[in-house]
């Protein structure tokens, strides 16, 4: 095997019986190049050696197990997202009657929601591989399961706080001015450290 790459395009070639290279029509790609220097009669030398990396030949034998494997977690993440739906709407119908804690639970219910959307929504397009939308999701993804962490921090700071006081929030202007905080906190402190890690994946990539 040998790589040519004469006429401007790196093509795979493979020496025939005949003794004739002749192109190889195999998809690869270049992992690295890495220099060897050997000895020869007193004459040091240069061995290029060229990894590639090539197809599974079992890989094509699994996609049908993979193409499951995505389905099942679609499936799976959307019928989640129907009951967390489902939640939301039952919150939002009695939302004039909902007490402080109340508000931190939908609030919670919201963002698990659109986790498993957007969760169900990267592996449609895994499976469908489109290129240009697979770089949102992973960081979507993340951004919004760190969101419904700062929630679930956000109840037990706000409960602890109360166990502590031994008085829950009555006041509405307080209330108002407490959940404004609060979601400030949950929903801007991920923002703040995705976009730290983002901008090291883009400067040290």
């Amino acid at each position: 095997m040998r790589i040519d790459a004469t006429s401007g395009v790196v093509t795979l070639q493979r020496l025939s019986d005949e003794r004739v290279w002749k192109p190889y029509d195999n998809p690869f790609c270049v992992d690295r190049i890495k220099d060897i220097p050997t000895t020869t009669t007193g004459h040091v030398r240069t061995l290029r050696q060229v990894v590639l990396l090539c197809p599974n030949p079992a890989h094509s034998e699994d996609e049908s197990h993979h193409s499951i494997d995505e389905i099942t977690t679609v499936l799976a993440h959307v019928v989640a997202s129907i009951f967390l739906l489902l939640i939301v709407a039952i919150y939002v119908t009695i939302l004039d009657r909902q007490n402080f804690y109340g508000l931190l639970i939908l609030s919670y219910t919201m963002s698990l929601l659109f986790t498993y959307i957007l969760i169900a929504a990267a592996h449609i397009i895994s499976m469908l591989e489109n290129p240009e939308q697979k770089g949102f999701s992973p960081i979507g993804s993340h951004y919004l399961l760190f969101v419904t962490y700062m929630w679930l921090t956000v109840m037990n700071f706000n409960l602890l706080l109360a166990v502590k006081s031994l008085q829950p929030v009555n006041s509405n202007s307080k209330r108002i001015k407490t959940f404004v905080f609060y979601s400030v906190m949950a929903w801007g402190i991920p923002v703040l450290v995705v976009s730290i890690f983002v901008a090291i994946d883009e400067i040290y990539r």
